[in-house]
C-alpha cells in the first residue's frame, strides 16, 4: 500500500515526480480531470447569484478531451454560461514563482538610482521605508479550529 494515495505514510506527489516516476495513471488523470470540471461547475454555479459578467482564470497543465469527459465538459460549459461565468485557461506548465527574500526586495531599489536618467530624489524614499518594512514582516499562520459542538458551525459565525 505504500503507493496508495490513502497511506498516511506515502511519499507526497510532487516527491515522486522528482525521483523520475511515471506520470500519472489513466484512472488518476481522469479523476484529476473530472475534479477540475466539478469545481468549475461548482464554482459557477456558486457564482449565480453575483450579478453582471464573471471571469475565472484557470491555471492548468491540461487534460486530454476523451469520450468520457464530453459529458461533464458539456455540463460545466452550459453552468457557466447559464451563471454569466468565462474561464479563461492559461497553460501553467514551466511557470515558476522566484524566491522572496530580503535580497530581492532591496536589490531593485540600488538599480533605481544608478544608470543613465536615474533620480536621486525624494521620491525613493517610500520605496526605502517599505523595503525596510517588508525585511521584518512575518508570515504567521493559526490552524482552523472545529466549530463548538462538532458540527459545521452556524452561518455567520467567526472561527
Amino acid at each position: 500500500m505504500k503507493n496508495s494515495s490513502v497511506d498516511p505514510n506515502a511519499p507526497p506527489p510532487t516527491e515522486v515526480a522528482a525521483i523520475g516516476a511515471p506520470p500519472l495513471g489513466s484512472a488518476e488523470a481522469d479523476f484529476g480531470a473530472y475534479s477540475v470540471l466539478l469545481a468549475i461547475r461548482s464554482l459557477a454555479k456558486n457564482l449565480r447569484a453575483v450579478p453582471g459578467r464573471k471571469m475565472v482564470i484557470l491555471f492548468s497543465s491540461g487534460f486530454p478531451l476523451t469520450a468520457e469527459r464530453q459529458s461533464e465538459l458539456t455540463a460545466t460549459i452550459d453552468a457557466c454560461n447559464k451563471a454569466n461565468v468565462a474561464v479563461y485557461p492559461v497553460d501553467a506548465r514551466g511557470l515558476t514563482a522566484p524566491t522572496m527574500n530580503r535580497g530581492s526586495l532591496v536589490r531593485p531599489q540600488h538599480r533605481l538610482g544608478k544608470g543613465p536618467g536615474a533620480v536621486q530624489s525624494a521620491r525613493l524614499r517610500p520605496w526605502r521605508d517599505f523595503t525596510r518594512q517588508a525585511a521584518r514582516v512575518q508570515l504567521v499562520g493559526y490552524p482552523q479550529r472545529p466549530p463548538p459542538g462538532g458540527g459545521g458551525g452556524v452561518e455567520g459565525e467567526a472561527a
